[in-house]
């Protein structure tokens, strides 16, 4: 898909679709990625994080995705799903893994300002579920492991002629998904803008 191009672009809203680096109150910040490394025992396996600019969370014995891609976002992809969890046993299902982050390419001949949000965020692993009794009703004791969160996607801000701005009030994300029980969190998306700030 081609990227928007424009003489002068003004992000106002929010652009979502469905960090290595996040941009808030027009700096760019380091994400600390939390990895959920659980090793317990008896226990279903938790899925793994995905990884793409870093590595993905480990769950309770699965881990996470390995990175891809260059700063310079080649190749032009977004982020990877987390795994999914792992039943306990047949009347308790593991939770789904989360999507990956999508692809952003804001372009403008001119000046680019953002001034809303531009988010390309992992989504978050499902929760497994809790197992039944024989007469169906909930065992809380029993309980699935949960999906790995999705990788935050990719974002490239570029102005052809002019100069890239992140006003202090935006919010540019490439922010991870959480893991559900047992499960590890997604890795950091990653951020390009030419020309640099």
């Amino acid at each position: 898909m081609l990227p928007w191009t424009v003489r002068n672009y003004v992000v106002f809203g929010d652009i979502r679709p469905v960090s290595f680096f996040a941009i808030k109150g027009g700096k760019i910040n380091k994400v600390d990625i939390e990895s959920k490394n659980k090793k317990l025992n008896d226990k279903p396996v938790g899925g793994g994080g995905g990884g793409y600019a870093t590595k993905g969370g480990d769950g309770n014995g699965k881990g996470g995705g390995e990175t891809y891609g260059t700063p310079e976002l080649d190749p032009w992809v977004g982020g990877s799903g987390g795994a999914g969890g792992e039943n306990y046993n047949k009347k308790s299902k593991g939770g789904g893994g989360g999507g990956g982050g999508g692809a952003i390419h804001l372009k403008a001949k001119g000046n680019l300002t953002i001034l809303g949000s531009v988010l390309a965020q992992g989504g978050n692993g499902g929760q497994g579920s809790f197992g039944k009794n024989s007469d169906d009703s909930i065992d809380t004791s029993i309980q699935a492991s949960g999906g790995g969160g999705g990788s935050g996607g990719a974002i490239w801000l570029e102005s052809e002629n002019g100069s890239v701005t992140v006003s202090e009030s935006a919010d540019v994300s490439i922010q991870g998904g959480k893991g559900g029980n047992l499960a590890g969190d997604g890795g950091l998306g990653r951020i390009l803008i030419q020309p640099a700030l």
